[in-house]
């Protein structure tokens, strides 16, 4: 992977809060135990770029609506979008990591975004195995279609890594999902890797712990070495820890943490 010179900054956006099962998220570990986890997108901006990295779960009544689930939310992402000077209706490219509903369910935040998205998730997401249904909305409690559907005409297909913009890589990291992917940005501070649920946690990656929930195990392993191969920093995708700094890459000298 090349290159130049760009330095990029990344900013996680906090969409909410969510109680899951904690081997979720690491495989066979914590097994009968709950962990609050955030639910994040990041605003990536460098070089004239303005680059969005998922779009979040969506509302609190929206998700209780289609899933039974409580998302914790202090602010809606919009708001904490204008406050960070970002127009999300001019952002416009949505690299989505995959098309699970904490993930996905934000997408009419950012109605002019070409979505960039993997063809094996997009095979995978529209006829998932019985186990798979729900994350990709298909047992909605309320009986509406997944709402990734209503955005396809925006998705831009890829089908291997592919550079974005100068600096920015979007790097195919299957394992959780078949098509799931993330994002690998130069930044003064070294290649920084928004990893989403190809390492959910810290744990993960300390650990080389594969997430719980996968597709392929196989996979997910292969991904874990991936990450470390190609980037200097790892950011996982649910760790409440990500959100303590306001920025990255983190300040020299410091730890950078609110």
């Amino acid at each position: 992977m090349k290159f130049d010179d760009a330095g990029y900054t990344l900013t996680p956006v906090d969409c909410g809060r969510l109680d899951v099962d904690w081997d979720n998220l690491t495989l066979k570990r914590h097994k009968g135990a709950t962990l609050r986890v955030a639910c994040i997108l990041w605003v990536v901006q460098g070089r004239g770029h303005t680059v969005v990295v998922d779009s979040g779960p969506g509302d609190p009544a929206t998700v209780t609506s289609l899933t039974g689930r409580e998302l914790i939310q202090d602010e809606p992402p919009q708001e904490t979008l204008k406050r960070l000077g970002v127009d999300a209706a001019a952002v416009e490219i949505l690299v989505l990591s995959h098309l699970h509903w904490d993930h996905a369910g934000g997408l009419d935040l950012f109605p002019n975004a070409a979505i960039y998205v993997h063809r094996r998730e997009l095979h995978f997401a529209i006829a998932p195995v019985p186990i798979q249904m729900r994350p990709y909305e298909w047992e909605a409690r309320d009986g509406r279609l997944p709402r990734w559907l209503a955005h396809r005409r925006r998705m831009r297909v890829i089908e291997r890594d592919f550079a974005v913009a100068p600096g920015l890589e979007i790097v195919h990291l299957p394992g959780h999902t078949p098509g799931c992917i993330g994002l690998c940005c130069a930044t003064p501070g070294g290649r920084h890797l928004i990893a989403c649920d190809a390492a959910p946690t810290y744990e993960n990656l300390r650990d080389g712990v594969p997430p719980g929930w996968y597709t392929d195990l196989e996979e997910a392993y292969a991904s874990l070495a991936k990450m470390r191969e190609i980037a200097d920093v790892i950011l996982p995708g649910h760790d409440p820890d990500v959100l303590r700094a306001k920025r990255y890459p983190l300040p020299a000298g410091g730890d950078g943490f609110a």
